[in-house]
């Protein structure tokens, strides 16, 4: 891997300065991990970190939580030619998270290597003030960007190629997925002392825009079946290393949550399809994200890492009968596997930037 680094960026002989810009905190730990085992010179920088900048380069837009993703084409020429001299500084640039923050780099006509990990949508947020309206200009520059020799459009899942499509934007090509932070030591719980964690299940809290009575029908359903439960805050994925396991409900096609479960062996439960299918005959108050094709616990292979559930009864059946030593180190053989894939991915990426 560090071969195909070296010749990427001959003739620099320090290791290559590498400039992340993402809005998201869980992509920028991920790619700190990349960064660390293919030893780049990485800096990482949330362009709206501070009230200061948002307001510099946002207006009154920094007050509305939506519009600070709606990267215009004023905001991507303020913020670069604000900061152009410190670009000018990298060897290479990555975006990640909400795409559009590759506008900053591909209206302003850069020409050194830029990666775009497209991991919430190739267009969240573009448009006036709206989640997903329409700003010719920007598809255009993406859809310039596929043929641009600097340029590397990456998916975080396979779904973000699906979605583009829908918009008339080609971005097949390399699909890296989180490599997924390594187990540590979570130096402040946010569990309460009473909770004994080897004797209970985790059931994840809601998460944002997930109704009140969908959430509570789930801690009903799972406390009525006689195991200890415990859902509520926590302090980041290190904060649940010691839990039997954790029930988890899908809420989107992929997400962190399942590559930090993985390197840390935890066991998880999650809903079947003919659970799925069946809760929505009866018309259960439950959340779910229902495209099995496209979610990534229900691709094949994850399958053998995943103790999946068709009903309630089979949920308490299997959290008591499950050989909990032998899945969490099946687990933890598919995230060594795991982790070495997308790192060579990434190596193939910066490989291809060489040519």
């Amino acid at each position: 891997m560090r071969v195909i680094l070296l010749f990427f960026f001959l003739p620099i002989i320090a290791a290559p300065r590498v400039l992340h810009l993402s809005f998201h905190a869980g992509c920028m730990q991920d790619f700190q991990e990349v960064a660390r085992e293919l030893q780049l010179d990485l800096t990482t920088w949330n362009p709206l970190s501070s009230y200061q900048s948002a307001h510099r380069f946002l207006g009154s837009a920094a007050e509305n939580p939506m519009a600070v993703y709606n990267m215009t084409h004023e905001r991507a020429e303020k913020i670069y030619h604000h900061n152009e001299k410190q670009f000018d500084s990298f060897d290479c640039i990555i975006t990640s998270d909400t795409a559009p923050l590759s506008r900053i780099f591909l209206q302003n006509g850069w020409q050194k290597p830029l990666i775009i990990w497209v991991c919430n949508r190739f267009n969240y947020c573009v448009g006036p003030d709206s989640e997903s309206g329409l700003d010719a200009e920007y598809y255009d520059l993406f859809r310039a960007a596929m043929k641009m020799p600097n340029v590397r459009v990456v998916s975080y899942t396979p779904f973000e190629q699906y979605f583009a499509a829908l918009y008339g934007v080609d971005i097949r090509g390399p699909i890296i997925k989180p490599v997924g932070t390594k187990k540590g030591v979570c130096e402040r719980s946010g569990i309460p002392e009473r909770v004994h964690k080897k004797e209970t299940m985790f059931l994840y809290p809601p998460f944002p825009g997930c109704k009140k009575e969908e959430h509570a029908y789930i801690v009903s359903q799972c406390s009525s079946l006689g195991f200890e439960l415990y859902s509520g805050k926590y302090n980041g994925p290190d904060d649940l290393n010691d839990f039997k396991g954790v029930i988890y409900f899908p809420y989107q096609a992929s997400n962190l949550v399942f590559f930090e479960n993985i390197q840390r062996g935890i066991v998880q439960f999650v809903p079947s399809e003919r659970f799925i299918q069946e809760q929505i005959k009866a018309g259960a108050p439950l959340y779910y994200w229902y495209e099995p094709y496209y979610c990534e616990w229900y691709f094949g292979v994850h399958r053998d890492v995943i103790i999946y559930f068709d009903s309630w009864d089979d949920l308490r059946e299997k959290i008591a009968t499950t050989d909990y030593d032998a899945v969490r180190k099946k687990i933890q053989d598919f995230a060594q596997y795991h982790r070495k894939q997308m790192l060579q991915g990434w190596c193939e990426v910066f490989g291809e930037l060489s040519d």
